[in-house]
């Protein structure tokens, strides 16, 4: 099971989620409750075993929808209308290529525009690629982006985020062995250390995985980690 947090249902907060690889299943908590009931909403028919999960805002409508990175083909598979089923390319989103099959999908809004954009976190070279122009393709770092951070180490999990509210989505990593996190704050989304950018300490525990969200509806984006151990969720609610 993998953990998903999005704003499902076009509300200022984001709401919890998970993703069964197995079945290709979603289940989203719709009405915030953090519980799973008859109001939430299952996707049954978008998914298959090898694809990670990623959601986002594919066209600028306020609401978040779900989608697929198929890393073995870098293929993205992107629901455009937002029913949570997929009905081929003609009528959602396909990516033909976007990334390396060892490559980790990254979702955010890498410009002003309130669109979101795909982009791929690459391990071996510490370093993101990112769609800046929203064309789904790899144009080179003077057109698009690829910020990298130094701090990285083997284990750390990225995430994105907009941890200031300023309109656009900044990097992170969080370690799980230490449970500290390293946010980019100031809007260059690189790593320039722990007095310009934040540092936070303590916050997870080993085999916790990374959520980011704006819990209240804030506009700014908050942590917090999903502990598949026990089915637990534990949320930075005042940021």
């Amino acid at each position: 099971t993998t953990s998903v947090t999005a704003n499902f249902v076009n509300s200022l907060s984001d709401r919890i989620g998970i993703y069964r690889p197995l079945t290709g299943e979603w289940f989203l908590d719709s009405n915030g409750n953090g519980g799973w009931d008859v109001a939430d909403t299952h996707a049954e028919t978008f998914g298959e075993a090898s694809g990670i999960p990623v959601v986002g805002d594919w066209n600028g409508s306020g609401k978040t929808k779900v989608g697929l990175f198929v890393s073995e083909t870098s293929q993205w598979l992107l629901d455009i209308n937002g029913n949570g089923i997929w009905e081929d390319c003609g009528v959602d989103v396909c990516v033909k290529s976007f990334g390396q099959s060892t490559d980790l999908p990254a979702i955010g809004q890498w410009s002003t525009t309130p669109v979101d954009s795909i982009g791929v976190f690459r391990r071996s070279e510490k370093k993101w690629y990112l769609d800046k122009n929203r064309n789904k393709a790899l144009d080179g770092c003077g057109t698009d982006e690829c910020p990298s951070f130094n701090v990285y180490a083997n284990g750390d999990i990225h995430v994105t985020g907009d941890w200031t509210g300023s309109g656009t989505s900044q990097l992170g990593l969080f370690r799980p062995s230490t449970g500290e996190w390293f946010l980019s704050r100031n809007s260059n989304r690189s790593w320039n250390g722990c007095k310009k950018d934040t540092c936070i300490t303590n916050f997870g525990d080993i085999g916790d995985l990374p959520v980011i969200g704006d819990w209240n509806g804030t506009g700014i984006s908050k942590i917090g980690v999903f502990r598949p151990a026990t089915g637990e969720w534990f949320l930075d609610l005042n940021g």
